[in-house]
């Protein structure tokens, strides 16, 4: 009877060391693909000439920005559009000051020489965590297929702990992070509930780099506007 106990206890021991193995293999792969994909997209968020168009889909809204940046230069096209609202903003900066475009369906509002900059979209590494611990817990609570998104071939990160885009210590996302440059395709940011029922809340990405040239960096006509002081 004790001879039997003990073979079973040693396939049981055999069968928890397989299992410890092939979590250890998981678990360190995971940190490979994570900390490959880190490295490759801090190679672009280094880069001063990118085009960056953004559609974000948020229940009946959307909203579709583009960043043109040239050196200092830059020019950002937000525009919203709600079932028959529509918005645009228009930023042209030099680095130092900033003139703004507002188009609704009203009016049309410019303010010229503002030092108060906006926020452009720039190359975003999604991976980042403050330390090594933080790291290490994301790795552990993620989940990461192969996946396609928008044509591209992607690494689907899901239940990833993420300080850029949502707050507080639960916050969670899935990302779509393409293969062969760690830039995001698509991110997924959770559900709204619409009439139709509940809809994905999610932005769509696409990129270039050093074809930014100064014809695109072009403002608006400002005689189109009302000049605000």
């Amino acid at each position: 009877m004790e001879k039997k106990e003990n073979k079973i206890g040693k396939k049981v021991g055999i069968i928890l060391l397989i299992f410890f193995i092939v979590f250890l293999i998981l678990f360190f792969t995971k940190i490979l693909i994570m900390y490959g994909l880190e490295s490759r997209v801090n190679h672009f968020a280094e880069s001063s000439n990118y085009h960056i168009k953004t559609v974000a889909y948020s229940g009946d809204s959307i909203t579709i920005a583009e960043t043109y940046k040239k050196g200092e230069e830059s020019l950002s096209l937000m525009r919203q559009i709600a079932e028959d609202d529509i918005r645009k903003i228009t930023t042209y900066s030099n680095g130092n000051s900033a003139n703004i475009y507002f188009d609704t369906n009203e009016d049309k509002v410019a303010i010229l020489n503002t030092t108060e900059i906006p926020m452009i979209s720039r190359i975003q590494n999604y991976l980042h965590t403050e330390n090594l611990g933080q790291f290490l817990l994301s790795v552990l609570r993620n989940s990461i297929r192969i996946e396609e998104c928008n044509g591209k071939e992607c690494y689907k990160i899901e239940g990833y702990f993420d300080n850029l885009l949502i707050s507080g210590d639960n916050a969670k996302t899935t990302i779509y992070l393409e293969k062969s440059t760690g830039l995001p395709v698509r991110v997924l940011t959770g559900t709204e509930k619409t009439e139709e029922g509940e809809v994905s809340t999610f932005t769509d990405y696409w990129y270039e780099f050093d074809q930014v040239t100064a014809s695109d960096l072009k403002e608006p006509d400002i005689y189109l506007y009302r000049v605000e002081e």
